[in-house]
């Protein structure tokens, strides 16, 4: 069977100026070819080439912007008998679809993953889980074999039932302090300084968190509203909508003495801001460029053990959770579903933690959830 793209051969035609060493043929379907000085010219080209043509796609700009769920519609869905494929695609459908298939297939990381188990998978049977992971390990295991991604980022996901060696995923008290002191001092992350200690001083979700305005904040009352949150587009795209992750996700949260001195400051020096958690130019945060500009470079210059933004939500629920606070009093708080989520989460994250004797700020006791 002929293949769509040849592998680069060396050209050996009178024809051909002197600048012309290889060449690689392509099918239209006619045979058609292309020349190149370099053979590392010739490569990427080639690679590119089958990559687009595999797909049905005209450029290697359509192919960075895909998507998750653009891959597996033409590549993995596509593969398998009746069967198979109808219990593929309703587990994508049910799962995935729409709360990291927007993602671009390239920006997915492992702890993208791993947080996607521990937050929308939380509370599905082991078999279920598996049956998840099983479906993006093979998915991703055609995207790096076809050269879209360099690794797999499913391979050392963990899940329900599986064994493991316990990680924390959130800071002790002295360990947050230490956390914010470097976003407070370095002279690149101070700009996102304020964001990070509302991440862990209100236990709300980065999206919800970036997405308040000014109009949610009764900063005399002492109260924040979460009631929108920011979505991003299968392009990356991002735009603030009024539907949450589920109807609890509507809450009104108080503010803690530390936050609430921050945002009186940011609303004094910053006046004209609509987003609270804004860029220096007064933009909406963007979580993207956050994680990998700012995010990545905190961890870099610190000594925490954590690896992702919403490890400082893990941290609120947990230090509330070992000093007592109510479990349907943390539930609310946390914008959770149910209750059962709130066990879930106490049970299967905190349970091994050691938070005995800590000290937590008198807010964090006495929430308005």
């Amino acid at each position: 069977m002929t293949t769509l793209v040849s592998e680069p051969k060396p050209c050996n035609s009178k024809r051909c100026s002197k600048d012309c060493r290889y060449k690689v043929y392509y099918y239209t379907p006619k045979r058609k070819e292309k020349h190149f000085k370099y053979l590392k010219d010739a490569k990427s080209w080639a690679q590119d080439k089958l990559r687009t043509m595999t797909l049905g796609l005209e450029s290697s700009e359509q192919v960075d912007k895909m998507t998750l769920n653009d891959f597996s519609e033409n590549v993995l869905l596509s593969r398998g008998n009746e069967t198979t494929l109808a219990r593929a695609n309703a587990n994508y459908d049910n799962h995935i679809r729409d709360t990291i298939g927007h993602y671009r297939i390239k920006d997915i990381t492992r702890p993208i993953l791993q947080d996607f188990f521990d937050d929308e998978m939380l509370g599905y049977a082991p078999a279920t889980q598996r049956k998840i992971k099983h479906l993006l390990n093979v998915c991703f295991k055609y995207a790096s074999a076809d050269g879209y991604i360099s690794r797999n980022p499913a391979e050392l996901i963990h899940i329900e039932g599986e064994q493991r060696e316990y990680v924390p995923t959130q800071l002790k008290p002295t360990e947050l302090a230490e956390f914010i002191e470097v976003w407070d001092n370095d002279p690149i992350l101070k700009e996102y300084s304020n964001f990070v200690v509302g991440l862990a001083y209100t236990g709300a979700r980065p999206q919800e968190l970036g997405a308040l305005t000014w109009d949610d904040i009764d900063l005399q009352a002492r109260t924040l509203d979460i009631n929108k949150a920011i979505k991003t587009t299968h392009t990356g795209k991002q735009f603030v909508s009024n539907i949450l992750k589920t109807e609890s996700a509507s809450r009104v949260l108080g503010i803690d003495e530390v936050l609430l001195a921050r945002l009186r400051f940011r609303k004094t020096t910053n006046p004209s801001d609509t987003y609270v958690f804004s860029s220096s130019r007064g933009h909406m945060i963007n979580l993207n460029n956050f994680r990998k500009r700012y995010w990545d470079r905190a961890l870099m210059l610190s000594s925490v053990n954590i690896s992702v933004p919403y490890d400082l939500r893990h941290t609120y629920s947990a230090l509330m959770w070992s000093r007592d606070v109510p479990l349907d009093k943390l539930s609310r708080r946390m914008g959770h579903k149910n209750i059962s989520t709130t066990q879930n989460w106490c049970g299967r994250w905190y349970r091994q933690a050691d938070f005995t004797g800590l000290d937590v700020p008198s807010e964090w006791k006495t929430e308005q959830a």
